[in-house]
């Protein structure tokens, strides 16, 4: 499901001609679009004029969060819009000119739509746009997160030390680095069993769950461990339904990406993010 704000009849049919495939919940309201798009991946939202208040709504219409939706705003070209919203436009904010909407509006959705089938593939992307952490850092999180796209049957990384070791650095450095280039208020060791739990369940049709926790390196205890830890529910669920498993990862990102709009933290809030980081 889509959700998409309209401000004129006419851009309404146009989307809904150009996707008449696609599951659209259609609304001239504001407020029933933030609802609708926070239980959405991607929203699309109309605007006749976009004004410097229109473009005060699209910085708060998004939920917080590493893995918030993603927005597709559709409005005319001018030179007064092209200098609001290149300021907000980003990972998360993609603009398609009305004037070649019939021309980019599906290829640019197609392009989206596929981060976030894959949520872990997402926070990695979301990550490394957020800042410029150490090289090292850039490529834990390409690595962790498996930013290239590639399906690779081997299982990632389930230790700091051997993730550090594979960046030439040493655990205690690694961990610094992450601390300090990172927009997460945990350390690394969590997103690790993360991308493990997420990978195994993603085998679970073709292999046993015996054999899975033996191919990643640890045992079936321990898999069935992150499944309750991270995620609130046993192996048996998470491979029944690994949607359940998608929406408890986007939830625990949101939590540990939360600061990321809040004020700047104080003295001892940035201790405490540092202790947390260790976790």
């Amino acid at each position: 499901m889509i959700p998409l704000y309209h401000e004129s009849r006419a851009l309404r049919e146009t989307v809904e001609r150009l996707l008449a495939d696609v599951p659209l919940e259609p609304t001239a309201s504001r407020r029933e679009f933030g609802s609708l798009l926070a239980n959405a991946d991607v929203g699309i939202i109309g605007f006749r004029r976009c004004s410097a208040t229109d473009v005060q709504w699209l910085r708060t219409v998004s939920r917080p969060g590493l893995l918030a939706p993603s927005c597709v705003v559709i409005t005319p070209l001018s030179i007064g819009r092209l200098q609001r919203l290149r300021g907000i436009e980003s990972e998360r904010l993609h603009v398609v000119w009305a004037e070649e909407v019939d021309d980019r509006l599906i290829d640019v959705l197609a392009e989206i739509e596929p981060w976030h089938d894959d949520p872990l593939r997402l926070l990695g992307q979301r990550m490394l746009a957020a800042g410029a952490p150490h090289r090292s850092v850039v490529a834990a999180i390409e690595r962790i997160c498996n930013v290239s796209g590639g399906r690779s049957l081997h299982p990632p990384v389930n230790s700091v030390t051997e993730l550090a070791s594979g960046v030439g650095l040493s655990a205690d450095s690694f961990r610094r680095y992450w601390r300090e280039g990172t927009p997460l208020t945990c350390g690394p060791k969590r997103l690790l069993n993360w991308a493990v739990l997420l990978w195994a369940v993603r085998q679970r049709p073709r292999v046993r769950w015996d054999t899975i926790a033996k191919q990643a390196g640890i045992g079936r205890r321990t898999l069935e461990r992150y499944g309750q830890q991270l995620a609130s529910c046993t192996l048996a669920e998470a491979g029944r339904d690994p949607r359940l498993l998608k929406r408890r990862f986007r939830e625990w990102a949101a939590s540990v990406s939360e600061h990321m709009t809040e004020p700047a933290p104080t003295p001892g809030g940035q201790a405490r993010r540092r202790d947390q980081a260790h976790l």
